[in-house]
């Protein structure tokens, strides 16, 4: 099926509202798009229905569900499926992060599967009500041989903050304008109450520098500040934020890559017991090119971000679950 899939089919009640819910899943069994369907009928008769839907989530198997809901508690009345293919853009490109209908904050971290290795591409923020933002990046090679997006996206125009509240998109399209890869999002305000602050530790002149930012209102806000710090800042960012923790290219192309690495350093584990965080990182956080003055930047980022919280006194970092990993 293309993309915008065309849903039509007809019901032998029209439904309350003359309203129906189309539900697109796709080869992860991932919700990638829901969207209200209007029927053509009279009131308790029979009734048509034609809408297209975007998508986004993994091509491939996939299926197409078509709900009447029940105004009263949400439940279906009536449902009806049908398996496709979802053939997604050209290339067969997605977005594999953020998730699909993830609720998101600026700033936004972004990996997708698009395109060729080292193709130059654009990668578009965009809400509902026509507010968007471009920044260019290039394809790196990933494991499996495509062009990968590894980027942060952060509020780039001279109003101060995003838009209010919003369904939104991040979509990434070549330099002739072909979208090649799509995810469909919301995009929470940082004042929506569903968001929270905190700060990650960047360097900025062998320095390190708090920025504070806003994510997901979350229970496990050290995990998600580390996570957030893994990401990186946003390229070009006016303030020359950078960081010394190993980016995805340098983990990519490290001479002593681990034959178990991934595309990017992720958070293992986090666990605080009596002040002490103890945060285990997998093993291309070794993908460092630098001595010891990087190394103990690369400590202070990560000590700076877990001691900012009150039940945090001192950081414990270990890599793979094996201690003294990160020493300068």
């Amino acid at each position: 099926m293309e993309n915008p899939v065309t849903v039509r089919g007809n019901v032998a009640l029209t439904p309350f509202e003359s309203t129906l819910v189309a539900r697109v899943y796709d080869a992860k069994g991932q919700l990638v798009a829901e969207a209200p369907i209007m029927t053509q009928g009279d009131l308790g008769g029979p009734a048509t229905f034609q809408a297209d839907v975007p998508y986004g989530g993994v091509p491939g198997a996939g299926r197409i569900e078509v709900v009447d809901l029940s105004p009263r508690d949400g439940a279906a009345n009536a449902s009806a499926s049908a398996y496709v293919t979802l053939r997604g853009f050209p290339g067969n490109g997605y977005v594999e992060i953020p998730a699909p209908l993830a609720h998101v904050t600026m700033p936004l971290h972004i990996l997708a599967r698009v395109g060729n290795p080292g193709q130059q591409v654009n990668v578009t923020v965009g809400w509902q009500n026509g507010a968007q933002f471009a920044q260019p990046a290039t394809t790196l090679t990933g494991q499996d041989g495509r062009g990968l997006v590894i980027t942060t996206l952060d509020w780039a125009q001279p109003s101060p903050s995003p838009p209010a509240t919003q369904t939104g998109y991040v979509q990434i399209h070549d330099l002739n304008g072909q979208a090649l890869a799509q995810q469909l999002l919301v995009i929470l305000h940082p004042e929506d109450p569903d968001t929270m602050a905190t700060n990650v530790y960047w360097v900025v002149q062998e320095e390190v520098m708090a920025q504070r930012i806003r994510i997901p209102r979350t229970l496990g806000i050290g995990r998600a500040s580390l996570d957030a710090l893994l990401w990186g800042p946003a390229p070009g960012n006016p303030q020359a934020y950078t960081t010394a923790l190993p980016t995805p290219e340098e983990v990519l192309n490290h001479p002593g890559r681990g034959t178990a690495w991934g595309e990017r350093v992720r958070l293992k584990d986090l666990r605080i017991v009596d002040g002490v965080a103890y945060a285990d990182f997998s093993g291309e956080i070794l993908a460092h090119h630098g001595g010891a003055a990087q190394v103990l930047l690369m400590r202070a980022q990560i000590e700076q971000t877990l001691l900012q919280f009150s039940t945090v006194s001192q950081v414990v970092i270990t890599v793979e679950g094996q201690p003294d990993m990160l020493e300068p």
